[in-house]
């Protein structure tokens, strides 16, 4: 099978993962909140908001692993040395998740104390699952990575849809616990699911770990900038919410978070090209990355740029079967334009940072955006005490960001970004400007449209002539 025929299968395994996972978010995303109280999805929010920062806790290990063995065979690892690893990381987890539970015990507050409990068993799963999901990353086994994408996703949306039939049917009264608890089940459930598909890299002889105590620290220095870079990133993400779940109460802060959770959707499927685009590029000559980096770039923008008109169908949505959440909206419309900055961040200029090896340099930017953000974020709540001023703070945070990055990646391909980076301003200000001053939904998406079409072919007037030929050759 040729290279361009494996790229091609990899991506549409991936793909196909990537969408049933964005199926069963949009289940979860519409029914969780209907299922529960307005207190218990904010508490649940709470969780999901921490979890964020449990990747921290593998201290470099698993980016060191995918650095390490980004573009190898699976077949041709050493398996007596890959056990050593395994088995080693997982005691080192277990260990970092019973220090966590343990300190549940001294937090007052019952829903807290539960919430860290939960963390410290749930951290435990997902890091081990990450270690092998980036094992199948780093060695082009998408196949592996696609199957367990979706019995997740297959799980999860049966278990929220079974829990909506009893509140709607039955008019069952569902914690916030008993969710968390099923989460927690079916991580471990996965986790299991890895062991068993990976036993020859985990179980059976290995190697001393006397012996291997250099290449362990090597991982952990490899991968501890790269870890850290991806840890201050998500803070930049996070911190907004992070200042609203501290600021204001569980309702308020729900009602803040659920923007998110709808947010989250549109960006699933554009991640699943990051996930293909690393180890396939790994191997690239610097002119081929150089070749390709503007036209990923533009082409992640524009996407993203297009489905911001999904504003205006969930705008519709909350205010049929999520009334209680209309003042979600305010939110909503100020927060959906941060993923074109993010996207491009995430999804494409990260990963490029990666493959050029850049990754301290992406470390030491995120640090100054972390400050600038912390910065803007506590002088918007200063000046106007509202959680929009919050949200405005957080959008311009992540535009000077995609321009820092931006800089940074010119410096080493010699490419501008200027011109991508004046399509997503455009974009912002027109999304902005139409959802303040048309207030009726059809009108207005009408209008967006035509913007984003206008905006579009100004800044590139081949897209047209250039996606005929591609659905051509296909």
């Amino acid at each position: 099978m040729s290279k361009k025929s494996n790229v091609l299968k990899n991506m549409l395994h991936v793909a196909f993962s990537q969408g049933i996972s964005l199926a069963a978010s949009i289940v979860t995303s519409i029914f969780l909140p209907k299922i529960l109280n307005v207190t218990d999805y904010g508490l649940f929010r709470i969780f999901t908001l921490y979890l964020g920062y449990t990747a921290l806790l593998h201290f470099g290990f698993v980016d060191g692993i995918l650095l390490r063995f980004a573009g190898n065979n699976y077949e041709s690892l050493s398996k007596e040395e890959m056990r050593t690893y395994s088995r080693f990381y997982m005691a080192m987890q277990l260990i970092v998740g019973g220090i966590v539970c343990v300190s549940g015990i001294f937090v007052a507050n019952s829903d807290y104390r539960f919430i860290l409990w939960m963390l410290g068993i749930d951290l435990v799963a997902i890091n081990l699952t990450s270690y092998y999901q980036f094992l199948s990353q780093a060695t082009k086994r998408f196949r592996e990575y696609a199957l367990k994408n979706l019995t997740l996703s297959v799980f999860k949306t049966i278990f929220v849809l079974a829990l909506l039939l009893c509140h709607t049917g039955f008019h069952w009264q569902i914690s916030y616990r008993f969710y968390l608890l099923f989460l927690v089940i079916a991580d471990l459930l996965m986790l299991l699911w890895y062991l068993v598909i990976y036993r020859k890299i985990t179980f059976g002889k290995k190697l001393p770990l006397s012996v291997q105590r250099k290449p362990i620290v090597d991982l952990f220095r490899t991968g501890i900038v790269l870890t850290l870079a991806y840890q201050v990133s998500h803070l930049i993400h996070m911190l907004d919410r992070q200042f609203v779940s501290m600021l204001y109460s569980i309702e308020t802060y729900a009602m803040y978070a659920f923007p998110y959770n709808l947010v989250t959707l549109i960006s699933t499927m554009v991640a699943s090209l990051a996930i293909v685009m690393f180890p396939m590029l790994k191997k690239s000559s610097k002119e081929a990355i150089s070749k390709n980096y503007n036209t990923i770039l533009s082409g992640v923008c524009a996407i993203i740029g297009g489905s911001l008109v999904l504003y205006y169908p969930l705008v519709a949505f909350i205010g049929w079967f999520l009334p209680e959440y209309t003042g979600s909206v305010i939110y909503l419309k100020i927060i959906l334009p941060c993923i074109l900055y993010t996207g491009a961040i995430s999804v494409v200029m990260f990963t490029f940072v990666k493959i050029l090896n850049e990754n301290f340099r992406f470390f030491k930017n995120s640090l100054l955006i972390l400050a600038l953000g912390f910065v803007s974020n506590y002088v918007a709540q200063l000046l106007f005490h509202t959680p929009q001023a919050i949200s405005y703070a957080s959008l311009f945070t992540m535009a000077v960001w995609f321009v820092l990055e931006g800089h940074h990646l010119k410096e080493i391909l010699n490419l501008s970004y200027l011109k991508e980076f004046l399509y997503v301003l455009a974009i912002t200000a027109g999304f902005l400007l139409i959802v303040n001053l048309i207030p009726q939904l059809f009108l207005g998406m009408g209008c967006y449209l035509i913007v984003f079409v206008a905006i579009t072919l100004l800044f590139y007037p081949k897209l047209p002539k250039t996606a005929k030929s591609f659905l051509q050759k296909k």
